[in-house]
């Protein structure tokens, strides 16, 4: 999906449409050379993928959409059951051309919403906005043009809570946004809000005055403060404060573990500062430990090479793997394996250690790889090469996807022998090996991914 996404863009970058344009413009594109194998039942050329600048989505479920106006309302009402051995049925699991219709305008509305900018948003209990574009509520795109639907509460009109929205934090992340700016209108100030934490409290400053600030986890929008919900109704505020743990109060995450929050904050111009994961740095922290990391249950060690990952749909960064480390020294030297890490402290949850040195469980950290100069970081969205679990990386930069909490099993402080498991927080997700292995180069190299299931004892790795 991603390597599509990227070619198109760039393809579309350097076209005449897009040089000719004097403002930056954003894409939607649909790709015609989608295509179903009924074989395997699978789409080819298929993805739903958006990011500035391009909304990127397959034809595969086009048959269901109108060709013009006047087949608006047959599409919306067409209930004729799709074959999905034959056809690509991306309706939700509903199977009708009406829904194939809904899902797929609905889901090219949720990516042209990433390529603005917005994030997934969380659907809560209780909202009065139970389907956002941003979630799933995409899938009831009909219900913002139909008053009814096949099969639902037969000639029973919807009412507001049943259709699709952009839900408040969306819609005022939209309002500002400079791409609906009128032409005539003066952006004064591109400069970015300000955003820092320091002692247990968020502060987020923009002279220009915030309109929205949203509270982000896992990957997902889970709370905001707005400051304006009508245009110039009041006067947005030049800095706001709130207590990190007001904002954990309200977030849904596994218990014992502390989350990392994110903050978006957008100011009147649209100008917005995202930092996907906010880490208050403490003095006392400064001690960095070298080990290497080992497998329990294959007893193989965590490295890293001088080779990239390029199976279908990686994400082309460095290997991570695991290996014998009594044997690999004694292989022919045709790749180079890193075997030494630095764990690096970033960030203190149990306050009753707060003058230890040592890594205490719970603590959020980086691991450093010491030789190819690269943290190990995984990322959600991209397949393992061989079990297509969550990849599994080095990365040579500082990104929020380098950060994991620490759980040391069998003790409170790190020590020699200990037993840990390592959550990455971003995807809720735990490092993880296991016995499948893939040759390079005349060298056995076991996979390492990310697994979402805490439980699993090929979780658990020993210093």
């Amino acid at each position: 999906s991603q390597h599509l996404w990227k070619i198109i863009n760039e393809e579309l970058q350097q076209s005449s449409f897009v040089k000719s344009k004097s403002k930056q413009t954003i894409q939607t594109t649909i790709m015609s050379m989608t295509r179903w194998d009924p074989v395997n039942k699978k789409p080819l050329a298929h993805t739903a993928l958006g990011g500035f600048p391009l909304a990127l989505f397959g034809s595969g479920s086009m048959f269901s959409w109108p060709k013009n106006i006047n087949e608006l309302i047959n599409c919306l009402q067409n209930d004729t059951k799709v074959d999905a051995s034959q056809i690509f049925d991306d309706s939700c699991s509903r199977g009708t051309i009406w829904a194939n219709f809904s899902t797929t305008i609905g889901a090219v509305l949720h990516e042209l919403g990433h390529s603005f900018g917005l994030w997934h948003v969380l659907r809560k209990k209780n909202s009065p906005y139970p389907h956002p574009v941003m979630e799933r509520g995409f899938d009831h795109f009909n219900r913002v043009l139909a008053v009814t639907e096949p099969g639902y509460k037969i000639n029973a009109p919807f009412s507001i809570k049943d259709e699709m929205c952009w839900e408040p934090h969306s819609a005022i992340r939209l309002r500002y946004s400079p791409f609906f700016a009128l032409d005539e209108r003066i952006i004064p100030s591109l400069e970015k809000p300000e955003v820092t934490i320091c002692n247990g409290i968020i502060e987020c400053k923009s002279n220009n005055g915030l309109v929205d600030i949203a509270f982000i986890w896992n990957g997902d929008v889970q709370d905001h403060c707005p400051f304006v919900m009508n245009y110039f109704s009041t006067i947005p505020p030049t800095s706001y404060c709130v207590k990190i743990d007001n904002i954990k109060s309200s977030i849904n995450y596994p218990k014992g573990l502390s989350p990392l929050i994110g903050v978006i904050a957008t100011d009147i111009y649209g100008n917005t500062k995202t930092i996907e994961s906010l880490i208050e740095n403490s003095q006392n922290l400064n001690e960095k430990i070298r080990i290497k990391l080992k497998h329990k249950l294959t007893n193989n060690y965590l490295i890293t090479t001088n080779i990239d990952y390029d199976h279908e749909n990686s994400s082309n960064q460095q290997r991570v793997h695991c290996i014998d480390n009594h044997n690999h020294h004694n292989q022919q030297n045709l790749i180079n394996i890193y075997d030494i890490w630095t764990i690096e402290i970033l960030q203190r949850t149990d306050k009753k250690q707060q003058f230890s040195k040592l890594p205490v469980s719970g603590d959020v950290i980086r691991i450093f790889n010491d030789a190819s100069n690269c943290f190990l970081h995984s990322h959600g969205g991209i397949p393992s090469p061989i079990t297509h679990q969550q990849e599994v990386t080095c990365y040579p930069y500082d990104d929020s996807n380098n950060y994991w909490q620490l759980e040391i099993l069998d003790n409170s402080i790190l020590e020699n022998n200990c037993k840990i498991r390592l959550f990455h927080s971003l995807t809720n997700h735990y490092l993880h090996s296991h016995s499948h292995f893939e040759q390079l180069l005349l060298t056995q190299l076991q996979e390492v991914t990310c697994y979402s299931y805490k439980f699993d004892e090929n979780n658990d790795w020993v210093i």
